[in-house]
């Protein structure tokens, strides 16, 4: 049947090559992670091992499934990567190198992005087990950024890996840098090995599920320890912040993927309670990073952990919200709906660019009086805004230019007073006459002021 494994065979076997557009595109079916890949007899080409912890927030990540896989076919990751994922998406693509190494591969493999979509997919269609694809967070959260989210070096913790044996996994929540402990055991997660006490990359070569791969020594000995070893007990319970993210993983695998929608919606919903610089200060983020959600934008993952915890509602509560209010309805300093209508801002525009061009505001100081954004006045007002932007602009390199014309026309006059009444104009002479020796440090300003004192400062006669 389709879901026994299939007989152990060696993995000389041919691969079947995933359907191309000919010019060496992936079609959709390429990328669907129930289609199938078989060998020669008729089989999958890699053991269809089930991810761990399927339905809960202790779902096995992507970086553990491969190193449990790799250990199975006992084969490295880097090996196992490289034979059935790397080298045949090089040849159908025709490029000259595969698109990352494995072993430099730290757990942002985990995430959204489109390498891991693609390396879980093949891995998919490999072993025939499309689950493979919800050890990561690939189509499951949209409308946050989890850049700076995952760690560099692998973490665990011992008491996890002892209790679940040989099946050991990895959990998903791990990979975070906010989850700072084990929410089952309260014990903090273990960076390093209790034996060299140095960390190792997730897919390092020679990683194993329950062993340390690093090579110490000047004889390159491999350290070998189990990961079980605990350097230090510490009790220390989980972090709001790893609450948080628990609970998204576990409304993700109930299959009720995080939308950015809902994202938007609770942010703007919590922010609506209070005016946004004091929920702002409440969360603990900055104004920008609140400002993200008034415009509908997607933000940070630190950031909306931040405005979940500030909010005191729970994740499922807070994800409950569906109603997003448009660009700009939030106002600098108060609440949302107390902005004025678009047309009143063109109408505003207009009379500005029709006054003097020392009236004209900053296209933010503009936003800033009509209690909106400047990224709505430039949707609503595209070309009036960008007139303003650019009058603005030529205005102040005109007022630039005609201040540095009066300091070289001061510089030239204190010059010519001190040549007139000593005979001569040094530098620092120059520097103390003037109200603000300062400006002497321009370039423009200090080469013209040495051409005029060269001109105007008589030169010494050479003696016989």
């Amino acid at each position: 049947m389709d879901n026994e494994r299939p007989e152990r065979s060696p993995l000389t076997h041919s691969v079947v090559a995933t359907p191309t557009d000919g010019r060496g595109e992936f079609v959709p079916a390429a990328l669907d992670p129930h289609a199938r890949i078989a060998n020669a007899a008729g089989t999958s080409v890699l053991f269809a091992l089930p991810p761990g912890g399927l339905g809960t927030q202790y779902v096995e990540s992507l970086t553990s499934y491969i190193r449990r896989l790799a250990a199975e076919h006992e084969l490295s990751t880097t090996k196992l990567l490289t034979a059935y994922v790397l080298e045949p998406y090089r040849l159908e693509r025709n490029q000259k190198e595969p698109f990352f190494h494995p072993s430099s591969v730290t757990e942002v493999l985990n995430g959204p992005s489109t390498t891991t979509r693609l390396v879980a997919t093949r891995l998919a269609q490999l072993t025939w087990v499309p689950e493979a694809l919800r050890c990561t967070l690939v189509d499951r959260v949209a409308g946050i950024v989890f850049q700076g989210s995952f760690r560099r070096y692998r973490a665990w913790c011992p008491a996890c890996l002892e209790a679940d044996g040989p099946r050991a996994y990895d959990r998903l929540l791990w990979a975070f840098t906010f989850v700072n402990a084990c929410p089952i055991h309260h014990l903090a997660l273990q960076t390093q090995c209790a034996r060299c006490h140095q960390p190792h990359l997730p897919l390092q070569t020679g990683a194993h599920p329950l062993r340390c791969p690093r090579r110490t020594g000047r004889d390159d000995v491999l350290c070998g320890a189990p990961l079980t070893m605990r350097i230090q007990l510490l009790v220390e319970p989980p972090s709001v912040e790893a609450q948080i993210i628990a609970a998204l993983v576990a409304r993700i695998e109930r299959g009720e993927p995080v939308s950015a929608q809902h994202v938007v919606a609770g942010a703007q919903a919590a922010i609506a309670t209070t005016t946004w610089v004091q929920f702002a200060r409440k969360a603990g983020v900055t104004h920008g990073a609140i400002a993200g959600f008034r415009t509908g934008h997607a933000s940070l993952a630190r950031t909306v952990l931040a405005v979940i915890a500030a909010s005191g509602e729970g994740v499922d509560t807070f994800l409950s919200h569906t109603k997003v209010r448009p660009l700009g309805m939030s106002a600098g300093g108060g609440h949302y709906g107390r902005r004025r209508d678009h047309a009143d801002i063109e109408r505003d525009l207009q009379r500005l660019l029709a006054g003097p061009a020392s009236e004209l505001p900053t296209l933010r100081a503009f936003a800033r009086a009509h209690r909106t954004e400047p990224t709505f006045v430039v949707q609503r007002c595209p070309e009036s805004a960008r007139a303003l932007v650019t009058a603005r602009r030529d205005y102040e390199r005109e007022r630039r230019a005609a201040r540095m014309a009066d300091l070289i026309a001061l510089i030239c006059r204190t010059a010519e007073q001190l040549i007139a009444e000593t005979g001569r104009c040094s530098w620092r002479g120059l520097a103390e006459c003037l109200p603000h020796p300062g400006v002497l440090r321009d370039p423009q300003i200090s080469a013209t002021a040495r051409r005029f004192i060269e001109d105007q400062q008589p030169k010494k006669e050479k003696t016989k």
